[in-house]
């Protein structure tokens, strides 16, 4: 007898949770934990959907009401949004017409749409922005304890213990890598690029809570010798990051850092032109590092320099766009379709989403996804900087989802938008709209601990 049916178990538990208690709550007891700590490369049901796709079907539910009665305010991030989502289901229709026409509607309707629409109905509006902090800072934290082992022994434990329960993915290509003899660890989360993304995004959202204040002084169950519960957190997050072992997260998270010191910072404007001076001069010694390391790659004595998995790794990427550019271009507007496209033998993993996206959905692809990061992170960065009535809790947020947004957008250029990551980002722009159409009235009152009973 199969198991197999348990992966569904959190659609009962998110529709309990919501009669039981509040649909905000389904959001933050059920759907994070699942989204947060199991791999979704686990599906079962037709179509096939992994857990925290289950999980988010009965909230999206309420969230439909919440549209129908009048809740839902249209903004310009909605349009861009939406737009985007809307092209990459009709490309996919054009190039593959109806076949898995189910699974083609119901993927982006449960890992874009609903998540999108959660953020920006049931974080803000509902009280549970430290909340829901918090809770992302936390279980990422957990995904990194346990990442220790995959780290040393090369063996993921959260595919593994799945793999005890659970018939294994129809297309299972999960292997951890390993770089200098050590496992880049992935978490539940597919692969190690992917995991490295998904901490930044909690480092963020972590700095943020240490920023306002919303953390106990200690753990009641795990002793810290006297390092406070935030600090214990935030280190166990970077050697999370570390242990992934991919250069490309690193960068963003730094990049996201100081983005986001910005909106924290007593002067912010003096902040601003001191970190337009960092990042470009960064950004200029990472480009000339980037074609130094890429030219010693092509000579023998590049050994001495890096290992053979990171010459390899680098010449992937290099020869990668030149490979892949004019097939992309031969259909330019529709694109190949999301399972389609011509592989290149040899390449058949594009690690670069903007290149992906071209082949997929077409130029016309990119440059909407482009729009959509950009227009949100423009008016959280613009709104932040000018808003005189906002308090430093509110513009410090705003700054912090801005720099996830442009963190992810680094990120993305090594690796797909896929796994968690993927939902994660809609979450993120459904927040970041929710703070730009519904901000909260002005106070420089410390944030309440009331949520504690919710969460912990």
């Amino acid at each position: 007898m199969t198991l197999d049916p348990l992966l569904a178990l959190p659609l009962v538990a998110s529709a309990v949770v919501i009669s039981k208690v509040s649909v905000d709550a389904a959001l933050l007891n059920v759907y994070l934990p699942v989204l947060l700590l199991l791999p979704d490369s686990f599906t079962w049901g037709w179509p096939p959907l992994s857990p925290h796709q289950y999980a988010i079907i009965p909230i999206g539910l309420v969230l439909i009401w919440y549209v129908v009665i009048g809740r839902w305010k249209v903004s310009l991030i909605d349009v861009v949004t939406f737009g985007f989502i809307g092209w990459t289901v009709v490309a996919d229709f054009h190039a593959n017409g109806l076949i898995d026409i189910a699974d083609r509607v119901m993927t982006p309707i449960t890992i874009a749409i609903l998540p999108y629409m959660a953020g920006k109905l049931l974080i803000e509006q509902t009280g549970m922005r430290y909340a829901f902090a918090r809770r992302f800072a936390f279980f990422l934290f957990i995904d990194a304890i346990i990442s220790v082992y995959e780290c040393r022994m090369a063996v993921n434990p959260f595919r593994s213990t799945l793999l005890s329960l659970f018939s294994a993915p129809v297309v299972d290509t999960w292997v951890t890598q390993l770089r200098y003899g050590l496992g880049r660890t992935a978490g539940p989360f597919g692969h190690a690029i992917l995991m490295g993304a998904v901490i930044s995004i909690a480092v963020l959202l972590h700095r943020y809570g240490m920023h306002v204040g919303v953390w106990e002084e200690r753990f009641r169950w795990l002793p810290t010798f006297g390092i406070k519960k935030s600090w214990v957190i935030l280190g166990v997050l970077i050697l999370g990051s570390a242990m992934t072992l991919s250069r490309a997260p690193w960068i963003a998270l730094v990049v996201g850092l100081i983005v986001a010191s910005t909106g924290t910072s007593p002067d912010r404007w003096r902040a601003l032109k001191r970190n337009i001076v960092v990042l470009a001069v960064a950004g200029g010694l990472i480009y000339f590092a980037g074609k130094a390391y890429v030219a010693a790659s092509d000579v023998s004595g590049a050994g001495m320099y890096a290992s053979n998995e990171d010459i390899a790794s680098v010449e992937y990427r290099t020869q990668l766009v030149s490979e892949y550019r004019q097939i992309a271009l031969t259909r330019s507007v529709w694109g190949w379709g999301s399972t389609s496209w011509p592989h290149v033998p040899g390449m058949v993993s594009v690690d670069n989403w903007y290149l992906l996206l071209s082949l997929m959905y077409g130029v016309t692809g990119t440059v909407l996804f482009a729009l959509m990061m950009t227009v949100a992170t423009a008016r959280l960065l613009w709104v932040g900087m000018f808003d005189v009535n906002l308090d430093g809790a509110q513009r410090a947020l705003l700054f912090t989802l801005g720099s996830i947004l442009i963190a992810v957008a680094v990120a993305l250029a090594t690796v797909y938008l896929g796994s968690q990551l993927y939902p994660i980002l809609f979450l993120i722009l459904g927040w970041s709209d929710a703070c730009l159409i519904s901000r909260p009235e002005r106070t420089d009152a410390a944030p309440s601990f009331a949520f504690r009973k919710v969460i912990a």
